[in-house]
């Protein structure tokens, strides 16, 4: 009678240890696909090679990457914005600082000076460009 209470004792602590070990597996596996999952949402940003510079009241931005900028959008003071255009590689585009428009309406200023540009953008393999810069 004494080996049967033993016996039944060691079975119930496999049970319990097997299933643990089958709780443990399943929360990993949960844990994992909800990293893949928010890994995948998630785009990288690439450096672009650009070059910008204020002339009077114009911002001349260069493309100096090998490949185009798709829906790209220019930031002057991190408050003005100009969107909705792509630039190809190698191309020069000047720019009046009155076409940077805030959300609410408002563009920038003649008057106003700019004295930084950033520019973000999607590639053609489904990553994210950025480029930012102080102007002189």
């Amino acid at each position: 009678m004494k080996n049967d209470l033993l016996f039944t004792s060691n079975e119930s602590k496999k049970r319990g240890y097997i299933l643990l070990f089958l709780v443990v597996l399943i929360i990993s596996v949960f844990i994992g696909l909800i990293i893949k999952k928010n890994s995948k949402g998630e785009k990288s940003y690439v450096k672009l090679k650009a070059s910008v510079r204020l002339d009077n009241e114009k911002i001349i931005f260069t493309n100096k990457d090998t490949f185009d900028y798709i829906d790209a959008v220019m930031y002057v003071n991190n408050y003005y914005k100009l969107s909705g255009f792509s630039i190809k590689s190698g191309e020069t585009n000047t720019f009046w600082t009155v076409q940077f428009f805030h959300p609410h309406g408002r563009n920038m200023g003649p008057n106003e000076k700019a004295y930084s540009f950033s520019i973000t953008c999607d590639l053609y393999n489904e990553e994210k460009g950025i480029y930012q810069s102080k102007l002189k």
